[in-house]
C-alpha cells in the first residue's frame, strides 16, 4: 500500500497505512473492506470525513437562550428561522403543541401532540401548518391563527412552501392530489365564490395532478427547484412545474423524468442548484445535467449505506416524522430519525465538498444530542431536541464556558494488511492527528479479542498550519508488538476543545 505518511520502516518491515477515510459503508461485509487508501469505516460518530479524507470532530453545541437569557428547555417538534440569528419553534407537552420564539412570544398548546408540522417564510411571516389543523403565523411579534381572509382555514394543508412570490400548499384533506397557490405576494388562497370569475394573472388558483399519474398516488412533498420551478413529489415520482408570475403560463417541465418518490416533505432541502430528498430506498439529489444543461434527473446519493438507511427508516413510527436540514457552509445534509415513544433520535449525516455538491458523499451516524429537527440560515444552524434547542458553535471555539462537545468515535473493518490467511507479526503503531484531546485506541484480533490499547494526549500546535496543505508535525508512534491474522481498531477522542483532525494511521508489519 502507498502512504502519505513520512515514515521509514526498517528494511525488514513494511508499513500498512490507512488514510483517505470515506465514512460509513454497509454495501459489503466488514471482512472485505480493507482498502488502505480511501479506507472505509464501520462506525463514525461525533465527526465527519471531509473532502480530503480526514476525520474531523463535530463542532461543539451551545444551548440556545431566549431574549431574557433563559435557556430553551422545551421538547422541540419543529424549528424555523424568521430572521438572521432568530428563530421560532413548535414545542410539545402532554397537553399538545404550542408555539414560541427566541423573542419569548409564547402561546399555549393549540394542536394535538401528534401533529406533523411544515413551515415556510412568506411575505414577512413564518407560516406553520399541519394536516387538518388551523395554520398559525408569526411575524416576529405575535402568533396568530390563520385569518378568514387568507382562506387557509378552508384547506388546513399538510405542506407549504414558497416559489415565484406565491405560497404553495398541498396535502389537503380530501384533496390529496391538489396544489393550491396563493395570490401574488398575498397569503390568500382560492375561493370558489370570489375567484372563479377573476381574470387577473396574479389571482390565487390550484392544479390537480390526479390525471398526470397512473396510480392512486398522493402528494407527499413540495419544494422550490432552481429559481422558477416547483417540484411536486408523490410516493412514486416527481413532477416539475415551470412557474411564472402570470398564472396562465404555468406548465409542466418535460425535461424532468424522475420516477423516485419522497417519503417525507420535511426532508426536501434545496442545496445550491440541486435538491436533496429522502425516498423509501435512500437519499437522492435532483439535478440538472452538466452535459447539456437541459435534462433534470435524480441521482442516488446513499448507495454505500443502503442497508443502514433502510434500518433507520424502519425504526420510526411514520416516515413523515423524518426531517432534514442542509448546512450550506459545511456541505452537510443532516437527516433526523426520531425514535417512537421516547426523546431519543438518531442523526444520519451526508458530507460533501461544500464547493462541489456532486462530489462523492461520505456518511456518519450519531445520537449524541438526539436531534429531532433543525434549520439553517445565514451561517447559523440550530437543532431541536427533546431537551431544547442547541446552536452549533464555531469549530475553533475554545472559550465558551458551556460548550457541549461530543466524543469523536470511529472504528475500522477487519484489516488484513494484504494477506487474509497468514499471521502478521507487528512492531509499531503510528498515527497522525492534530488538535486537543485524549486519543484512546484499542486493537482486536480476528477472534475479536482485545490485544492492545493505548492512550495519547494530543495538544494543539498553531505552527502546524491547516491540513492538508502542510505536513502534520504531530506523529504518534507506539510499540505494537503482537501477532494476528486480522485486526480492527477502535478510536475514541475525548476532552479538549477546538478543531480536531485525524489524518490516518499505519502499522509496521515484520516481513516473513
Amino acid at each position: 500500500m502507498t502512504s502519505h505518511f513520512r515514515v521509514s520502516p526498517p528494511p525488514n518491515e513494511r508499513a500498512a497505512a490507512y488514510e483517505g477515510f470515506m465514512g460509513l459503508d454497509t454495501s459489503r461485509s466488514d471482512t472485505t473492506q480493507d482498502t488502505g487508501s480511501n479506507q472505509i469505516l464501520c462506525t463514525l460518530s461525533g465527526g465527519t470525513c471531509d473532502e480530503y479524507g480526514q476525520i474531523v470532530r463535530d463542532p461543539g453545541y451551545i444551548k440556545a437562550t431566549k431574549a431574557a437569557g433563559d435557556a430553551i428547555n422545551d421538547f422541540i417538534s419543529h424549528v424555523a428561522f424568521f430572521n438572521v440569528g432568530e428563530f421560532c419553534w413548535a414545542y410539545r407537552t402532554d397537553a399538545g403543541i404550542g408555539f414560541d420564539s427566541i423573542r419569548d412570544h409564547r402561546i399555549d398548546p393549540v394542536w394535538p401532540s401528534n401533529a406533523r408540522i411544515a413551515s415556510t417564510y412568506f411575505n414577512g411571516t413564518t407560516v406553520f401548518v399541519a394536516r387538518a389543523l388551523p395554520a398559525y403565523t408569526y411575524n416576529g411579534y405575535i402568533w396568530n391563527a390563520a385569518t378568514h381572509e387568507s382562506r387557509l382555514a378552508n384547506y388546513n394543508p399538510s405542506f407549504i412552501t414558497t416559489v415565484q412570490n406565491r405560497a404553495i400548499i398541498a396535502g389537503i384533506p380530501l384533496k390529496a392530489t391538489e396544489l393550491h397557490f396563493s395570490a401574488t405576494n398575498q397569503l390568500r388562497f382560492y375561493h370558489d365564490e370570489t375567484d372563479k370569475t377573476d381574470n387577473s394573472v396574479t389571482r390565487p388558483g390550484y392544479i390537480d395532478i390526479q390525471n398526470l399519474i397512473s396510480r392512486s398516488e398522493t402528494i407527499t412533498g413540495i419544494a422550490p427547484f432552481e429559481q422558477t420551478r416547483l417540484a411536486v413529489f408523490t410516493e412514486e415520482r416527481m413532477i416539475l412545474y415551470n412557474t411564472d408570475p402570470d398564472l396562465n403560463k404555468w406548465s409542466i417541465d418535460s425535461t424532468a423524468n424522475i420516477h423516485v418518490g419522497c417519503l417525507s416533505h420535511n426532508t426536501i432541502q434545496p442545496a445550491g442548484t440541486d435538491l436533496y430528498f429522502c425516498s423509501r430506498t435512500g437519499v437522492h439529489s435532483v439535478q440538472r445535467s452538466r452535459e447539456n444543461g437541459i435534462l433534470v434527473f435524480a441521482s442516488a446519493m446513499s448507495s454505500r449505506i443502503k442497508r443502514l438507511y433502510k434500518e433507520l427508516v424502519a425504526s420510526v413510527d411514520d416516515p413523515q416524522d423524518i426531517s432534514a436540514v442542509w448546512d450550506q457552509d459545511a456541505g452537510r445534509y443532516h437527516i433526523f430519525f426520531p425514535q417512537p415513544g421516547s426523546p431519543f433520535s438518531r442523526r444520519l449525516t451526508m458530507t460533501i465538498n461544500p464547493f462541489d455538491h456532486r462530489s462523492t458523499p461520505k456518511w456518519s451516524l450519531t445520537s449524541f444530542l438526539n436531534e429531532r429537527c433543525g434549520d439553517a440560515f445565514g451561517g447559523d444552524i440550530v437543532f431541536g431536541t427533546g431537551a431544547g434547542i442547541y446552536r452549533e458553535a464555531d469549530e475553533d471555539d475554545t472559550t465558551t464556558a458551556d460548550l457541549l462537545l461530543a466524543p469523536l468515535t470511529f472504528s475500522t473493518p477487519w484489516l488484513w494488511h494484504g494477506d487474509v490467511v497468514g499471521k502478521k507479526p507487528t512492531s509499531r503503531f503510528l498515527m497522525q492527528a492534530k488538535g486537543r484531546g485524549l486519543i484512546n485506541v484499542r486493537a482486536f484480533n480476528d477472534q475479536d479479542q482485545l490485544i492492545w490499547s493505548t492512550s495519547i494526549q494530543s495538544e494543539y500546535n498553531e505552527d502546524d498550519g491547516p491540513p492538508p496543505n502542510t505536513p502534520l508535525s504531530e506523529q504518534y508512534d507506539r510499540a505494537f508488538e503482537t501477532e494476528y491474522r486480522g485486526v480492527r481498531f477502535e478510536f475514541e477522542i475525548v476532552g479538549g476543545r477546538g478543531r480536531f483532525v485525524f489524518s490516518g494511521f499505519a502499522v509496521y508489519v515484520k516481513r516473513g
